[in-house]
């Protein structure tokens, strides 16, 4: 695994915080109340953010295979997501149950992967996370 994608991965949570808690007056934990992201879910931009991270661990390993980014969390993204678990459990000290469903613990990682499309934290208020 990229060592500089997992450093922000796993350091994005505490830039995000203060950047969000001096930006947004105190609302730095916004996404902690989001609810998880699976088949069916109607958070378009929660979804986008999932599908960009399945495709940045896509280029970045090979592993599964580019998914649509149209917002639809179908039998692809779930697939997809499934796989991103498997990765991140396989790859990282961090074990995430791989259920295809985006919630909190996977949220983190997503974030940071879909890092190169959020370098300004658009997925954060998005995506279930844990922070």
């Amino acid at each position: 695994m990229n060592g500089k994608r997992l450093g922000r991965a796993l350091g994005l949570g505490a830039g995000v915080l203060a950047l969000s808690a001096t930006v947004l007056g105190g609302t730095a934990d916004a996404s902690t109340s989001r609810a998880n992201i699976g088949v069916g879910s109607g958070n378009y931009w929660g979804v986008i953010c999932a599908q960009r991270a399945i495709n940045a661990l896509h280029w970045e390993s090979g592993a599964y295979h580019y998914v649509s980014e149209d917002g639809i969390f179908g039998s692809d993204t779930y697939k997809g997501i499934k796989s991103f678990q498997l990765y991140i459990s396989t790859h990282t000290r961090v074990t995430l149950a791989q259920d295809g469903i985006v919630g909190p613990h996977t949220g983190d990682f997503v974030v940071g992967y879909a890092y190169e499309w959020n370098s300004t934290s658009k997925c954060y208020p998005y995506v279930p996370t844990t922070y």
